[in-house]
C-alpha cells in the first residue's frame, strides 16, 4: 500500500537527511515526461522477476577539477510476489510479508528485523537514511508519479519530470526522462523496448549538499538478469540460523573490543581516532546516570571542560549553537559537556562542591546543554584528554570519529562538517 503524500515524503526525507525547504523550488512537470515516467515505473512492477545489479560512482566537481568520491555496487533480486532481497556494502536485506530484515556479513549471529507499516521504501530509508537507488523506489515507491520523482534519488527530493527526448545513441533508439528542480539535474536512459533503465546521472549544483560553485555528482550504471520464477522465489526465503534479534540496525557491525581505561594512558590523543569509544557512565546534574550504551545508534559529541578554564566560556556559546542546528536539523546526533578537573580533592565533600560550581556556572550563564559530572577524571583520562576544552565526536557505531582539542578556527562550522561526515560515515 503507498498512501504517502509528497509533503510526507519530503518530511520524512529532512528528518533522515538534512533538507532545508526554502532552498528547494519544485519545477512544473512536463505532461508526456510525467506519463513515462509512470509507464516505465508501471513496467518494473509488473516484471515477473528481476535481477539488478548496480555500480554508482561519485565524484565532486569544482573550478573545473574533478575528484572521485567514491563508488560502491548493489545487487537487488525482485520477486514478483513484491518481495525482495537487496544487498549493498556488507548488508543483506530481505523485504518479505510486511516485513524488513537485516543481516551483516560479518556478523553471524545477529538480525534485525522491523516492519514495513505497508511501505517498504520507507522503512528502507528510515532504516539507512540514505537511498540512492532508483530502483528502490519503482519497486516499492508511491503509484503517483510525482511522488515516485521524489523518491528516485534521496539526495535529490525537489525533481520533477521536465523533459522527454527519444533519439538514437550508438545506433540504438534510446529514450531520456529529464527530471530537475532549480539545483538538481537528472538524466535517466531508458531502453524504449524493455523499459529498462540504462544509466542515469544526477548533478546537484546546490542546496545543502554542496558549496557554491560546487558539483556532486551521482553515476549509475546497470546490468539486468531475468531469473526463472522459482529460482528467485528461493532466494527470497530468510535464513535466520542460530541468530539472536537485535533491536537496532547499528547494532549488527561487529565492534571491536573497548579498551580498559588504563589503557588509555599515554596514548597521543590523534591516537583515539577511529577506534572504540572507551565505555562510560556518568552522573547529570539532577543524578541521572548517562553511559556510551544508553546512547548507541546516535553520533555523540563529548565536550570536557571546567569552570576555570576560560577556552571553555569561549567554546561553550558555539557547542550551544551546534545545539541549536542540531535540533532544527532533527539530526541524531546527542551533545553532553563533560565537567572535568574541577580539584584534585576526592570524596563526598570534593564531590558535592565541584557539583555546586558547576552548576552555579551553568545557571549564571543561561546554559542548557546536558552536563555529566566526571567526578574522578577517569572517563577524561580513558579518552586521553591532556588538555580542555576537548570535544570527541564519536559516531553511531561507537567508534570515535574526530576530535578537536583548543579553540579552533571556524569552530561552528567545523563541528557541523565533522558531525554530518559521523553521520554519512554509516552509511550502508
Amino acid at each position: 500500500m503507498r498512501h504517502f503524500s509528497s509533503i510526507l515524503t519530503l518530511v520524512l526525507i529532512s528528518m533522515l537527511w538534512p533538507v532545508h525547504a526554502a532552498s528547494g523550488q519544485f519545477l512544473e512537470p512536463d505532461p508526456d515526461a510525467l506519463a513515462a515516467l509512470e509507464k516505465m515505473a508501471q513496467t518494473y512492477r509488473e516484471r515477473p522477476a528481476l535481477t539488478v545489479t548496480t555500480s554508482v560512482n561519485v565524484q565532486i566537481e569544482k573550478d573545473g577539477h574533478v575528484a572521485d568520491g567514491s563508488e560502491f555496487d548493489a545487487t537487488f533480486h525482485f520477486a514478483p510476489e513484491g518481495g525482495a532481497r537487496l544487498h549493498w556494502r556488507d548488508m543483506t536485506i530481505y523485504v518479505t510479508d510486511g516485513e524488513v530484515t537485516a543481516f551483516h556479513d560479518d556478523n553471524d549471529s545477529a538480525y534485525f528485523r522491523m516492519s514495513d507499516d505497508g511501505s517498504p521504501y520507507y522503512a528502507l530509508l528510515a532504516m539507512f537514511m540514505d537511498l540512492p537507488f532508483p530502483h528502490l523506489a519503482l519497486a516499492f515507491g508511491e503509484e503517483d508519479p510525482l511522488d515516485l520523482s521524489m523518491q528516485l534519488h534521496s539526495r535529490a527530493p525537489w525533481i520533477r519530470p521536465t523533459g522527454l527526448e527519444d533519439i538514437r545513441r550508438d545506433d540504438q533508439p534510446v529514450r531520456i526522462i529529464m527530471l530537475t528542480s532549480e539545483f538538481e539535474r537528472m538524466e535517466m536512459v531508458i531502453d524504449p523496448e524493455t523499459q529498462l533503465i540504462q544509466t542515469i546521472e544526477l548533478e546537484i549544483l546546490g542546496g545543502h549538499l554542496v558549496e557554491a560553485g560546487t558539483v556532486l555528482r551521482y553515476t549509475h550504471t546497470f546490468e539486468y538478469e531475468l531469473p526463472e520464477h522459482e529460482e528467485m522465489l528461493a532466494k527470497m526465503k530468510v535464513d535466520l540460523g542460530e541468530r539472536s534479534r537485535v533491536d537496532r540496525l547499528v547494532a549488527l557491525r561487529p565492534r571491536r573490543e573497548v579498551p580498559a581505561a588504563g589503557d588509555r594512558r599515554g596514548v597521543v590523543a590523534g591516537d583515539v581516532i577511529g577506534e572504540p569509544a572507551p565505555k562510560f557512565e556518568l552522573e547529570t546534574f539532577d543524578g541521572d546516570l548517562i553511559s556510551l550504551e544508553d546512547l548507541e545508534g546516535r553520533v555523540i559529541v563529548l565536550d570536557f571542560w571546567a569552570t576555570w578554564c576560560r577556552p571553555c566560556v569561549h567554546t561553550l556559546p558555539m557547542l550551544h549553537e551546534i545545539q541549536k542546528w542540531v535540533d532544527e536539523e532533527r539530526l541524531p546526533v546527542r551533545i553532553y559537556a563533560v565537567n572535568v578537573w574541577e580539584n584534585a580533592d576526592q570524596g563526598e565533600a570534593a564531590r558535592v562542591s565541584r557539583l555546586e560550581s558547576a552548576q552555579k556556572f551553568w545557571d549564571q550563564r543561561e546554559f542548557t546543554l546536558p552536563v555529566l559530572m566526571d567526578y574522578t577524571d577517569e572517563t577524561a583520562a580513558a579518552y586521553n584528554v591532556q588538555g580542555i576544552p576537548t570535544a570527541v565526536i564519536i559516531r553511531a557505531d561507537g567508534v570515535v570519529h574526530t576530535l578537536h582539542v583548543g579553540v579552533i578556527d571556524d569552530y561552528v562550522e567545523r563541528f557541523k562538517k565533522d558531525i554530518e561526515e559521523a553521520i554519512r560515515a554509516l552509511e550502508f
